[in-house]
């Protein structure tokens, strides 16, 4: 049987958070010898381009419930979209990030080609809210929710 290709998707992306800096975030996990790991396991893999990614500064659309929304939600389509080629090409896709809103168009890709899938969300926090319940209104803290099926429907939508 041959052996899934793991193929390594980098999403520098911190529009979801309070603060900028957790775009690094890919970088520093290459740097910090995720591909030594991944020849030492003897795992098949390719690190990806972000190319696929979308100018984060060209969708300035925002709300007070959702701040950078257009940002997040142009960025998680894109994720959902090469998450779901990814997929369909028989691809492991590890996403690498990023604030924890990449987290919405990860699920919603591997949704398209899994019927059953299950999320280990280890963070301190649950990320759970919705636009009503959030008090910053950072969509990283609505990934989950998102997921789940609660908050913005252009989220929870995502890919159907």
């Amino acid at each position: 049987m041959k052996q899934q290709q793991i193929a390594v998707l980098p999403v520098p992306f911190d529009w979801g958070a309070s603060r900028r800096g957790a775009e690094g975030g890919p970088q520093a996990v290459l740097i910090a010898g995720l591909e030594d790991k991944l020849l030492q396991l003897k795992l098949d893999y390719v690190v990806l381009k972000d190319s696929y990614l979308p100018d984060p500064a060209a969708d300035k659309r925002t709300s007070e419930r959702m701040k950078h929304w257009g940002r997040v939600l142009a960025m998680s389509k894109a994720v959902a979209s090469e998450v779901s080629r990814l997929s369909a090409s028989g691809s492991f896709p590890l996403t690498i990030g990023g604030d924890h809103s990449i987290a919405i168009g990860t699920i919603a890709g591997l949704c398209q080609h899994k019927k059953k899938l299950g999320v280990i969300w280890i963070d301190a926090h649950a990320d759970l809210n919705t636009p009503l319940t959030s008090p910053s209104g950072n969509m990283h803290g609505m990934s989950l929710a998102a997921g789940l099926g609660y908050g913005d429907p252009g989220f929870v939508q995502l890919c159907g």
